[in-house]
């Protein structure tokens, strides 16, 4: 499900997968979630019961090492939102779970 609003989005879904620990190209840790979106119904003969994308779930600082504890199959709830995008900066976003 993806439920949006003023400061963004509010993902729900599923862990396709269990967190795992990862290091940036900067050297920061961070804890990755693989996150399947409920989105609508799946087909017929799906091992799924709802198909929807698959996004990564990117926790930093204090919360990874409570994000690293999210086993495959928990549901979680996402805020997503933009962050105010400085001239001569990308937009980022930050996750949630």
């Amino acid at each position: 499900m993806i439920i949006k609003n003023q400061i963004g989005y509010l993902l729900h879904g599923r862990a396709v997968a269990d967190a795992e620990r990862k290091t940036s190209q900067s050297g920061k840790d961070y804890v990755s979630i693989p996150l399947r979106v409920d989105s609508r119904q799946a087909p017929d003969g799906s091992k799924y019961k709802y198909a929807g994308e698959i996004i990564n779930l990117s926790c930093w600082h204090d919360l990874a090492d409570a994000a690293l504890h999210v086993p495959k199959g928990d549901m979680l709830d996402g805020w997503i939102h933009d962050l105010a995008k400085r001239e001569g900066q990308k937009g980022t976003a930050d996750y949630y779970p």
